[in-house]
């Protein structure tokens, strides 16, 4: 039990670590974007504004995608496949376990039942 719940631990933070990263990796697009295009338009004078507009497109379908609109990879769809599977199969075994209901029960003696209840 120990050791599954260290390896759930390192494997939480190899997952927030990936987070960190992508979140790094987009505010340092973001950075490049504003420092770039503030130059380019500058210098351009505004004349070139659709290449500016269509890259601030670009990078807001970036980030809609990336933190909001998760889009989970072939491992991560396999292991929630896996999980949902075998959660089908421990349901259809522990239903198959059951005891059948019994349709007639048995009759139940009153605790209160007297000899002179007969007659």
């Amino acid at each position: 039990m120990k050791h599954q719940k260290e390896h759930q631990e390192e494997t939480d933070r190899l997952e927030a670590e990936k987070k960190v990263k992508h979140k790094m990796a987009f505010y340092k697009q973001v950075q490049f974007f504003l420092i770039f295009n503030t130059l380019f338009l500058f210098f351009s004078r505004g004349r070139l504004l659709y290449i500016t507009l269509i890259w601030g497109l670009g990078l807001l379908l970036y980030y809609l995608f990336e933190f909001h609109f998760k889009i989970p990879s072939k491992k991560e769809w396999e292991k929630a496949e896996f999980e949902r599977e075998l959660n089908k199969i421990k349901e259809r075994r522990s239903k198959a376990q059951q005891p059948p209901e019994s349709k007639d029960p048995e009759p139940q003696i009153r605790p209160d039942y007297k000899d002179s209840d007969l007659l």
